[in-house]
């Protein structure tokens, strides 16, 4: 019999990637079912309430599956499972050997994108956590997060409210760091209970890995897609997207 000798580590029950071969996925909200649970949640509570947070988390997690649902489809390459769990395992162990594991195949970085696709929800939480009193934040994070731009509700004239936030990602991988600004704007924007009211986004993701170009382009696409209701008549009009994310070139963190 053949005997397994590549180190893997076996992903959980849990795991996107399993439940996908498996067919167990279930049917995530359409666009117009998100908004609709936008604006019956998200719009009539009052911003850093817990009732906010709730509706906000719930609303998150649906909007996150959805994007991911669709980032599935828009794969450029299929995500390869087991030559992911090796990756898995070998990013256990990086920091013992002080060498990153290669990202160099396509299924691979597929993979990372669909199973890690969690990391999104991390800079969304920090822009709607910072309007909660029970969370901590450092005075100068505090006041720069309450002043950013990107919330609608914010219209400090230093900023001009019709130029897009911008946004740099260093090591920014897939584009997990689009996807969570994207994801505060639009619930800050449904606090307003008008979507239209949502801040223009341009990303500008830079990684020391190229191979991510083509992911950043299906990360952008799957986005605009679960986001944007508006995205036809924009393009109608010959408008540009109010959210727009776009490989940068290559970037290494680790060097100065």
């Amino acid at each position: 019999s053949n005997i397994e000798t590549t180190a893997r580590k076996n992903l959980g029950k849990k795991s996107f990637l399993l439940k996908e071969e498996r067919g167990e996925i279930l049917p995530a909200l359409t666009p117009e079912e998100l908004q609709a649970s936008l604006m019956q949640r998200v719009a009539p509570k009052k911003p850093g309430s817990k009732s906010h947070r709730r509706a906000y988390l719930h609303c998150r997690a649906l909007a996150m599956e959805a994007i991911r649902q669709e980032l599935s489809r828009q794969l450029p390459f299929p995500a390869d499972r087991q030559r992911f769990e090796n990756l898995f395992f070998r990013l256990g162990v990086a920091a013992d050997h002080g060498v990153m594991p290669s990202f160099r195949e396509a299924g691979v970085r597929s993979g990372y994108a669909l199973e890690f696709f969690c990391r999104a929800r991390s800079l969304a939480d920090v822009l709607v956590d910072v309007l909660h009193p029970n969370f901590v934040f450092a005075p100068q994070w505090k006041e720069a997060l309450l002043t950013t731009p990107l919330l609608p509700t914010n219209n400090d004239i230093r900023y001009d409210q019709r130029a897009p936030f911008r946004v740099l990602s260093l090591g920014g991988g897939p584009g997990f760091d689009h996807v969570g600004v994207a994801l505060a704007a639009t619930m800050a924007a449904a606090a307003t209970e008008d979507l239209h009211y949502r801040r223009s986004i341009h990303t500008c993701v830079m990684d020391y890995e190229e191979g991510w170009q083509d992911l950043v382009v299906a990360m952008n696409q799957s986005t605009n897609t679960i986001l944007l209701q508006q995205q036809q008549e924009q393009q109608q009009q010959d408008k540009p997207q109010q959210l727009s994310c776009e490989w940068g070139g290559k970037c290494d963190i680790t060097k100065p």
